[in-house]
């Protein structure tokens, strides 16, 4: 697989109008805050977009050194540099697993991260900050806790 473009951006966009009686109204924006990184793709070489449903009170693992990238071939990453997850049906908790756990990126040691149904998450790095995947840092586990499924679509990109 090659990748042509490794861009991860995101942004929040806004306008802010408050009325003020006798005069013309307050209005600031539009505005927007933009966090936008461009990989080099000589050195982020790894693309892995997946969609799990994962029944109510389940779990899914997630490794990403064996996990199929879009040739279908085992991604072997080796490093993480982005991440969107986005979730519907139920909200989710991602955390490193128990063994071989992927820790030190977003999640520290046995720490985790809750995603409500309908929200989203992004977070980026750039390639010189990226952490490290080997063969005792490389899974996480989204756990379901409800008794409803929930959809977790993922886009991960890394080398």
């Amino acid at each position: 697989m090659s990748l042509t473009s490794a861009v991860v951006s995101s942004s929040v966009d806004w306008t802010y109008v408050q009325s003020v009686t006798g005069f013309l109204p307050i209005k600031q924006g539009p505005d927007s805050l933009i966090g936008n990184i461009t990989h080099s793709t000589s050195d982020v070489t790894k693309l892995i977009p997946k969609q799990y449903v994962v029944a109510g009170g389940g779990t899914q693992d997630i490794d990403l050194q064996t996990e199929l990238d879009l040739s279908q071939a085992a991604a072997g990453c080796t490093k993480a540099v982005a991440i969107q997850i986005s979730v519907t049906g139920n909200d989710v908790k991602i955390t490193g697993h128990g063994t071989n756990g992927l820790a030190g990126w977003f999640i520290r040691n046995s720490g985790e991260f809750w995603i409500p149904a309908g929200g989203f998450a992004t977070i980026a790095w750039p390639f010189s900050k990226a952490v490290t995947i080997d063969a005792t840092h490389k899974k996480l586990v989204i756990t379901n806790s409800s008794g409803a499924s929930a959809t977790v679509t993922i886009a991960f990109l890394g080398a």
